[in-house]
């Protein structure tokens, strides 16, 4: 019997000791504040194969010689084909 209840004390002391531990946590994440993503001014342009829109330094860009109109593409793969369907 008292085994059993030197266990429950025991047993007692550590929820108690994670209760405060997950509290504390909570408390300490919250403080921290989340680092905002940057917002980008950057024009986003669309690519001309699959549509997906991309910021316009990383799309890849085919000039367009006839009617000066530049096409772009979010990778090689989708340039070539765009080609190979315009020739």
């Amino acid at each position: 019997m008292r085994s059993l209840f030197f266990f429950l004390i025991v047993l007692g002391v550590f929820f108690l000791v994670m209760f405060a531990y997950s509290r504390f946590q909570t408390l300490q994440n919250r403080a921290e504040p989340k680092p905002k993503p940057e917002k980008s001014n950057e024009p986003m342009v669309k690519c001309e194969q699959c549509g997906v829109y991309l910021p316009q330094k990383e799309a890849l860009v085919s000039a367009d010689q006839k009617n000066d109109h530049a096409h772009y593409f979010c990778c090689k793969k989708h340039q070539q084909a765009f080609l190979k369907q315009k020739s």
